[in-house]
């Protein structure tokens, strides 16, 4: 069975993260997003994936192709979506390379290989097609399936009043009679071609049915990176090869020519530490678990506290680093300190310069979506900077607003007080 992975859209949502990345291909706790998808997907057997991409990002697609054929043995084959039509049009752009029913699904979310087999099983039991579900408290906000017992009876966008709490995560088993329906889809108002449609078709037929799924991940906004990445910390050894470190001392794993000095301290307790190659760690250190440290990173007398992501070639000196990831060779080196965030490649941080990420009467913090104009709600009650690449700030600056995004190349003067989003130069 071979796999199609929608993975075209823009990302606007994403903004500023996927300025300089495609979505699934962002980097989170050291692996491509949707590199632990291929992990679910070639651990079924599944070694056959087209992906439908857009025209942008080029070579990181090229990057990501060769390292799933040299990793996992999976091939991955690129179609390219010319214009943003839609995930009807998308589906359909296979149509002449597959006659065998497949799965689909979207390269900017996350399913375990439990729940993948889960579908398939369906399928082979019932013939029919098969899409995944899961149960939310807030349906409303998604496309809800109806449904009595396994047979979907409707799938209704955003309802007022959601008949159900099981919504479409948009994984499905198709059949190649999908594609007939596809051919005959109309354009909605704003131009686009929606798989729902067909998949409408399909309930028409009687010939779809509902399966529940345990796990499901959505990276769609900035924010979701921080629930992401602590879940795939908590799974660190499904993907990931442990037995390839020493052991330091329980909890803590270490590659070669990894050098620690005598005052440094690990504070694993129920997690792990891993430290990549080439990494020089100095000073009255404190590292907690989880964290991961990549490759030839540098830290000196600072404290990285709790499912923090140092991606490689990192500076941090006299600082602290929490819940954070820090992109390839970007630096905190001097009394810096980065609470619940995301940062960019080869971005500095000046000396003093801190980041906000609470707010004072502890209710949950919102986040302006620049792309989208539109303000929502996190349910988070500490979040911090989310930034695009090469960002320098200068000495002394406050990031005084928890949630805020700032857009690549930007630079932010010394002593500036940051309270709103900054988009890119």
């Amino acid at each position: 069975m071979k796999a199609v992975i929608l993975a075209a859209g823009e990302g606007s949502r994403l903004w500023p993260i996927s300025e300089n990345s495609p979505k699934p291909l962002v980097r989170i706790l050291g692996k491509f997003f949707l590199e632990y998808q291929i992990i679910e997907l070639s651990r079924l057997g599944i070694k056959d994936v087209i992906i439908i991409k857009g025209q942008n990002f080029n070579e990181i697609f090229e990057e990501f192709q060769k390292e799933m054929s040299e990793k996992y043995g999976v091939i991955v084959s690129y179609i390219v979506q010319e214009e943003a039509l839609g995930t009807g049009k998308a589906f359909g752009l296979v149509k002449n390379l597959i006659n065998e029913p497949f799965i689909g699904l979207m390269g900017d979310n996350h399913y375990q290989g439990n729940d993948i087999q889960k579908l398939i099983n369906a399928f082979n039991n019932t013939g029919k097609s098969v899409i995944g579900g899961f149960e939310v408290l807030n349906p409303s906000a998604y496309g809800v399936i109806n449904h009595e017992a396994k047979k979907v009876t409707e799938i209704v966008e955003k309802p007022e009043k959601p008949m159900s709490n099981l919504i479409n995560t948009a994984i499905y088993v198709f059949k190649p009679n999908i594609f007939k329906l596809i051919d005959k889809l109309k354009p909605h108002d704003n131009g686009e071609y929606f798989i729902t449609d067909a998949i409408n078709e399909l309930i028409k037929k009687d010939d779809l049915i509902v399966e529940t799924i345990e796990n499901w991940f959505d990276l769609g906004m900035p924010y979701q990176i921080l629930p992401l990445t602590k879940f795939f910390f908590s799974n660190y050894k499904r993907y990931n090869d442990i037995g390839k470190y020493k052991t330091f001392k329980p909890g803590v794993f270490i590659a070669e020519n990894v050098d620690i000095g005598p005052n440094v301290e690990f504070i694993p307790e129920d997690g792990m530490i891993i430290i990549e190659e080439g990494s020089r760690i100095h000073g009255s250190t404190l590292i907690f678990g989880n964290n991961f440290i990549g490759e030839n990173c540098d830290i000196y007398n600072s404290i990285i506290r709790e499912t923090s992501v140092l991606l490689g070639s990192n500076k941090v000196s006299t600082s602290e680093v929490k819940n954070s990831t820090l992109g390839f060779g970007t630096n905190a080196p001097h009394f810096n300190y980065i609470g619940d965030s995301y940062i960019g490649n080869n971005c500095n941080f000046g000396a003093g310069t801190k980041v906000a990420n609470l707010r004072h009467d502890n209710k949950s913090i919102k986040m302006f979506i620049e792309k989208k104009g539109k303000l929502v709600d996190t349910g988070m009650r500490k979040l911090g900077v989310f930034t695009g690449n090469n960002v320098k700030f200068g000495i002394n600056v406050s990031i005084g607003q928890p949630g805020l995004l700032i857009g690549t190349n930007v630079l932010v003067a010394p002593g500036s007080k940051v309270l709103r989003n900054i988009v890119s130069n």
